[in-house]
C-alpha cells in the first residue's frame, strides 16, 4: 500500500521539542500516526543581571562620547538647513500653520514679530 506522510515539529523554549508524524492514502484517508517527544538535554538559564551604565566606566564613557556626537551632527544639520531655525519665528509659524488650517489665513496681529512684540524680552 502507498502512504505519504507529514511530519509536525514543535519547539519550545520551556518544553522539549514534540514531533507527530501522519501517513495518509492517496485519497486523503489517515491511515496511520504518531507523536513522540524528543529527548535533549535542556539548555542552561543564565541569570542576568540589569545594566545600570552610569556604574560602568566604559559604557558611561561610550554612551557620553556618543551624546557628544549626536550634538555636534545636530548642531551641524541645523547650520545647513535654515528653514529648521528661522530667524522670525511668528510669521514662520503663521504662514506654516495657516496651510492646515481650514480656516482663512490669520491676519497682521497673527504675524507679529518677536521684536515687535511687547511681551517679549529684548535681549
Amino acid at each position: 500500500m502507498e502512504v505519504f506522510g507529514i511530519e509536525r515539529a514543535v519547539h519550545s523554549k520551556k518544553d522539549l521539542p514534540t514531533m507527530w508524524h501522519f501517513f495518509f492514502l492517496s485519497d486523503g484517508v489517515n491511515v496511520y500516526h504518531f507523536n513522540r517527544v524528543e529527548k535533549e538535554e535542556r539548555k542552561p538559564v543564565f541569570e542576568t543581571e540589569p545594566l545600570i551604565w552610569v556604574e560602568d566606566m566604559q559604557l558611561a564613557s561610550k554612551c557620553l562620547d556618543r551624546k557628544e556626537k549626536l550634538k555636534a551632527n545636530h548642531a551641524t544639520c541645523v547650520s545647513h538647513h535654515a528653514e529648521v531655525k528661522p530667524e522670525d519665528i511668528f510669521p514662520f509659524a503663521a504662514d506654516y500653520f495657516a496651510l492646515f488650517s481650514s480656516q482663512k489665513h490669520p491676519g497682521p496681529s497673527f504675524q507679529m514679530s518677536n521684536k515687535a512684540n511687547p511681551l517679549m524680552k529684548h535681549s
